[in-house]
Formats: C-alpha cells, structure tokens, sequence
C-alpha cells in the first residue's frame, strides 16, 4: 500500500526538488503563506481590527491560491501533454557494441567482451585484486554537480515529462516505480588506487541519465518528433567510453550474487515481468543496486557485501530469517548500453539447502527445467555447471553472465583455495 501510494508522490516530488526547483520554490511558498494566513486569521494578531474585516490574512490567502492555482496548471498541462508521448530505445547516435575502454582503463587491463546479447567492460586482473580482499577505501563527495545536476538543469522540462511518462506507463503495467536513495560510483576500480568516491544519490537520476542515455523522447501522434535525445549525453568519446570521472550521468552502484546452498548447488532465478530489466531472464539469486542505508562509512568493501546480502534476502530469502551468509566479491564490470553503469559480482555460500530458496513473486520465480540449480561440489564440478550456462547466452542476463564468468575466474585463478572452500562449506554442522 506504501509503495503504491509511493508510485504517485515520488515522481512529483522528484520534479518540483530536484527539477522544476522555481516551480517547487514557489509552491511551498505559496502553502507558508496560506498558513500563515490562516494562523494570523484565526488567532487576532492584528486585534485592533475585527477578524472578518482584517485585510492582511485575507491578502496571504489570495495571493497563495493564485500563485499555487497557476502552479499546479502548469503541472496539469505537463502531465496532459506528456500523455502524447513515447519513449523509444535508440542506440543510432550511439555504437554501443563498439565501444572499448579509454586509454587510461585499458592500462589496467580493461577489455570490451560480450554479455549475453549485450557488451560489457571489465578486467581479470581488477577481479583479481577485488578477490584479494584488499581494503579500499571509500571517500564520500558531493554530489557531482558540475556534470550531472547540470545535466538535469538543462534538460529539466523535458525530464519532468520523462518521468510523468515513465511513472504512468510503470502504474499501467503493474511495475513499482518508486525513488530511493542510492550510493552513486564517481570512479572506476583501478590497479593502482587504494580508495574510490562514492556519493549519495538516487534512482529517478539514474534513470534520467544512465537509462535514457540510449532512449529517445517523441512528441505526437503520427509524425513524431524528437524531445529529447539521450544518445546526446551518452558518455562516449572516439568510439571508447569515458571512465567514470568523466561521465554526466549519475551511476549508481549494481550489484548482484550467486548463492551456493548448503547441500552443494548454485542456485540461479528467472526474472518476471514486473521488472524494469533482463525481463524473464536468467538472473543471479540477488541482484539490484546498493542502497544508501548499505553504506559503511569509509568501506567500500563492506558496503557492497551489505548491499549482495540485502538484495539476496529480497529475493530469495523473504519468507525466511536466521540463514547464515557469507558473501565474497568476485569482480567488477562497466554495462555499456545502460551508460557505462559500474556493476559488482559475487558468491554467496548459504547454510539453506536449493529446496529451501523462495523466490519473491513480486520480481523473480523460479524456471521450469533444470536450469535453477546445478551442482558445484568441487571446483571442476562446478565449472561444468557454470559452462553450461555460459552455452545459452541469450538465456542469461548481463549481472548473471558476468556473475557466473567472474566466479569462473576466481574458481580457475585458485583452485585450491576454492575446493578446501567448498569442502568446509559442505562439511559444515
């Protein structure tokens, strides 16, 4: 019932803060005044003169109804017309499946390779320092207003219309809609760096920028037009994408994990229809983006782990409580379509056996074949399972393709480690 009342309110509350501000500014002037009206109307301020003859609280009150009148008809006719509307998917500005990491990440080893129907950039030997468990640390910034907020600022009428439109068609489809605070990724994983900057954001600009970068705004019924652009700020310079400090959009931090049950089986889902992504695909046993409340204070590390264990529970533990977790990160990636939008990977080893797991309804379910579980009981074993699924790439999601290949790297880089792994995970009490 909250969320759904959410899906209503969050929307304009997201456009009159962060972008029609003038707009905004003027409505909650326009609602002090009419209390503060009311207020010296009702408690003889002004005692010399009697209440029904005293001017000044009447004057507040018209003056608010007017401004707030002329206000919320602008907000009407935005909502009617964006009703003529349509979003379009349109990579045509844009080579997404071209691109190659700049310069300074391909020193770091970064490569473009392919996810599913889909490319992504990323690195074997930066998985391989995430797996090493060194600790980097987490420096939170402002928000990064010189690129994105001038980004919104700019398109800010447009984007008020995208979210009208995005919030009604969401609501007709049964989808949740809804903005949330998000911790925002403002440099990329690099080899020689001990620490990265990180910022509290959330989800509707991320839609706004990361999303729409590779989706069109058409105005009209039959011969559309062109709003809006997205492919114009897609963060992408000679055919290779910009690092993260570069880019205008607002890239909040996804993340996803495999689980490996108690009885020896990684365990993946299918996605459902409600979904704003990789539609009834197979997706990791958790996967979404980190919440702001996953924050630890100069720990990136830990925050992501938050975030892995939060989503797991969302998604196949939420029905049940007391299941021991213990998660380990397993790589990075940048997803090209969606921005460049920085993404991590990881494992879970659960004390629940496969029969256990309960997908929510609400995002996920499970398949109807063989493919939600496969064993993984020793290191060979569970390679076999994990190229079987790599075989069906145009069944895998891009978080679940990369989960499965940075899991696939970790178990080959050090096999022994894995198995005495998989052995104590096994053997457990």
């Amino acid at each position: 019932m909250i969320n759904k009342l959410r899906s209503w309110v969050d929307p304009y509350l997201y456009i009159y803060t962060s972008l029609l501000r003038v707009e905004g500014f003027i409505l909650l002037a326009s609602a002090s005044l009419f209390i503060t009206g009311f207020v010296v109307r009702h408690s003889g301020f002004f005692s010399y003169t009697p209440a029904s003859l005293d001017p000044y609280p009447l004057l507040l009150t018209v003056i608010a109804i007017s401004t707030a009148v002329l206000t919320l008809t602008k907000l009407a006719y935005q909502y009617l017309k964006s009703r003529n509307l349509s979003i379009e998917l349109s990579t045509n500005g844009v080579e997404v499946s071209e691109l190659q990491p700049n310069s300074l990440l391909e020193s770091d080893g970064y490569i473009a390779i392919e996810a599913g129907k889909e490319t992504v950039h990323y690195s074997k030997e930066v998985d391989l320092l995430l797996q090493s468990g060194k600790q980097i640390v987490a420096k939170v910034i402002d928000f990064p207003s010189t690129l994105v907020d001038k980004l919104l600022r700019q398109h800010a009428d447009n984007f008020a219309k995208v979210i009208l439109l995005k919030a009604s068609k969401s609501r007709a489809n049964q989808m949740l809609f809804i903005n949330e605070s998000k911790i925002g990724l403002a440099s990329d994983i690099r080899l020689n760096t001990n620490g990265v900057n990180i910022y509290k954001t959330d989800y509707y600009t991320s839609y706004l920028t990361n999303e729409f970068s590779t989706s069109i705004l058409r105005a009209g019924y039959s011969d559309k037009e062109t709003a809006l652009n997205g492919n114009t700020f897609f963060p992408n310079e000679r055919k290779s994408l910009l690092h993260l400090e570069m880019s205008k959009l607002n890239n909040h931090i996804g993340v996803s994990t495999v689980l490996l049950s108690r009885d020896g089986y990684l365990i993946v889902l299918r996605q459902n229809s409600r979904a704003e992504q990789s539609q009834y695909l197979l997706v990791p046993t958790g996967s979404g983006s980190c919440d702001w409340t996953d924050f630890v204070e100069g720990d990136i590390r830990s925050t992501l782990l938050n975030g892995m264990k939060r989503e797991l529970v969302e998604e196949a533990f939420w029905k049940t409580t007391g299941d021991s977790k213990d998660t380990l990160i397993l790589g990075y990636f940048r997803w090209v379509r969606r921005g460049g939008k920085p993404e991590f990977t990881g494992i879970t080893l659960s004390d629940s056996y496969a029969k256990d797991i309960v997908p929510n309804p609400k995002e996920v379910d499970r398949t109807d074949d063989d493919t939600y579980a496969r064993p993984a009981h020793s290191v060979s074993e569970a390679i076999c399972s994990i190229d079987a699924w790599l075989r069906q790439p145009q069944r895998l999601s891009v978080p679940l393709h990369m989960n499965l290949r940075t899991l696939k790297g970790a178990l080959e880089s050090n096999p022994n480690f894995w198995n005495k792994r998989l052995k104590s995970h096994l053997t457990k009490s």
